[in-house]
């Protein structure tokens, strides 16, 4: 009987996984979504200016951290914070909006910002609607 030869890459893929450029990463949630997400303003303190929006889907397993439009390098360095927030709580194993809760609970970071204490999500019908209010 003949033996059977590995196909190049083969014993890479089974021993180390993928490592393509494409690959999901997936300890964070999805940053995309189809249907209505919950959002919440993050501002650099309790009355200071909008550096971006954290969101969680309604209905699909995804969340992310969408920055506004003025923020710039500012508001980059926020996002970098929250994406790695949102990494913790799916390590935790926290719904995206059980993570999106308890954001409001978070004390303000001097790179991230912070959502307003105790503040209510507000709900935009789509991603791109919220794409939209971070733009203005």
């Amino acid at each position: 009987m003949a033996e059977r030869r590995e196909r190049p890459g083969e014993e890479r893929a089974r021993t180390w996984g993928p490592l393509g450029p494409f690959t999901a990463d997936r300890r964070t949630y999805p940053p995309t979504a189809e249907g209505a997400v919950r959002y919440l303003p993050v501002r650099t303190g309790a009355d200071g200016d909008v550096l971006g929006y954290l969101w969680a889907a309604e209905t699909d397993d995804a969340a992310s951290f969408v920055t506004a439009g003025h923020a710039g390098a500012v508001g980059a360095a926020a996002k970098g914070h929250w994406i790695r927030w949102l990494a913790e709580r799916r390590s935790e194993g926290l719904s995206p909006l059980r993570a999106l809760e308890r954001a409001a609970t978070e004390p303000v970071d001097t790179a991230g910002g912070a959502p307003a204490p105790g503040s209510a999500p507000s709900t935009a019908p789509d991603l791109a609607t919220l794409e939209l209010i971070a733009r203005s």
